[in-house]
């Protein structure tokens, strides 16, 4: 086998640093669903379970792709060795490594889509409805969000995931830590809060 052209695997953030990673991946995510929901329909409503302007599935997401697959150019050991396969001749590595990294995206996010799907399913508030898409699960998943949510993935954990991890390590150690305490205290706030109001009235506020 050819020495991997592969780059080091850059370390995780601290868990401040994650936390706050989170918290602004989802509040981007948030921006995302609001901006493409206005373009495509001409209206806006806020699709979410929380209140805040957040949208925690996209944090979710990029959170876990960082912690299980890493970046397409600083991939995790599994995908490292598959993408650095003899049979695949050395020009075509980079397209090979890019396209195993698209598959494991697609395939992560496909199933944190399920399963908070059909928690708040199980939970009489559903969130979305994929029921007119061709090849959809229970509404919950279809193959066209899938693909999309892999790409953006890809997208994003190429170009944007080392340099927001290299951001996050430049806040000094006690602001990351106040500032994740309060986010998540206040995320928390928040989920407490709606879950409170489910329970009461039976169905999510919405405020939007």
């Amino acid at each position: 086998m050819e020495p991997t052209t592969n780059r080091p695997r850059r370390p995780l953030p601290s868990l401040w640093g994650c936390t706050l990673l989170f918290v602004g991946i989802s509040v981007l995510g948030w921006l995302f669903e609001m901006i493409g929901r206005y373009l495509l329909y001409r209206h806006v409503n806020d699709r979410g379970f929380l209140t805040l302007p957040v949208c925690p599935i996209y944090g979710s997401c990029v959170l876990l792709a960082g912690f299980l697959l890493g970046s397409p150019s600083s991939p995790a050991p599994l995908l490292a060795r598959m993408s650095d396969w003899d049979g695949i001749p050395r020009p075509l590595r980079i397209p090979w490594r890019v396209f195993l990294y698209f598959v494991g995206a697609t395939a992560l996010a496909t199933l944190i889509e399920l399963f908070v799907g059909l928690v708040f399913r199980a939970l009489g508030i559903p969130l979305w409805n994929y029921a007119e898409r061709p090849g959809n699960i229970a509404g919950v998943i279809c193959p066209s969000y899938s693909l999309l949510w892999g790409v953006l993935m890809t997208a994003v954990m190429a170009l944007l995931w080392d340099r927001l991890c290299r951001l996050v390590e430049k806040i000094p150690r006690r602001v990351a830590k106040i500032a994740a305490l309060v986010s998540a205290g206040l995320l928390l706030g928040d989920f407490l809060w709606n879950c409170a109001f489910v329970a009461l009235t039976g169905t999510r506020f919405i405020w939007m």
